[in-house]
């Protein structure tokens, strides 16, 4: 059997920093990530993929308010049954919370990515996008916006991707509560 720990990091935690009130959490060693609503960066969940980095995580947040995050990393590589790292690849973002207002939460984020490959095997990449949502809750209505861009250059070429998602719904105030929903 090969080397599959997902996870295996050292972490500090400070709950009240230089008495400001701020969470600081840094993360040091093998880890998973989940930034957002998922959908970009997150941590396995009934997959057959492996999704973990080895590198930092830092967090500073005042809780249930706002919380910025970063991250420095290097992908790590399946290869036959043996987590390695990418020796060539660099990952790193950082992403902005806000939680202040219930009916307007936001994310902003910017992930960036190098493989240096050799030649025109180079490969530099830049998203840049942000999430707007109001959390589902009994009664009331919620929504979801989450818009991302991506530039960059690969094998010599410019590229530029796009990535848009909206969902509108509704949770009923019933026993089970139901909720409706209008995706795109």
């Amino acid at each position: 059997s090969g080397d599959r720990m997902l996870q295996a990091f050292v972490a500090v935690k400070l709950e009240n920093v230089l008495n400001t009130g701020l969470r600081t959490d840094l993360h040091a060693g093998r880890m998973t990530l989940d930034f957002g609503n998922r959908r970009l960066i997150a941590r396995n969940e009934f997959r057959n993929t492996t999704n973990s980095f080895v590198g930092g995580h830092w967090n500073l947040a005042q809780e249930g308010t706002w919380g910025v995050r970063s991250f420095l990393v290097k992908p790590l590589s399946d290869s036959f049954g043996v987590l390695t790292p990418v020796s060539d690849t660099l990952f790193w973002g950082i992403q902005y919370e806000d939680h202040r207002e219930p009916w307007l939460q936001t994310d902003l984020y910017y992930f960036g990515i190098n493989a240096a490959g050799s030649g025109s095997n180079n490969k530099t990449f830049g998203t840049y996008g942000f999430r707007l949502y109001r959390s589902p809750a009994p009664g009331q209505l919620d929504y979801e916006n989450e818009t991302a861009f991506q530039v960059g250059t690969a094998e010599g070429k410019n590229l530029f991707a796009y990535f848009v998602h909206a969902d509108f719904g509704y949770s009923f105030a019933l026993p089970w509560q139901p909720h409706l929903q209008v995706q795109y």
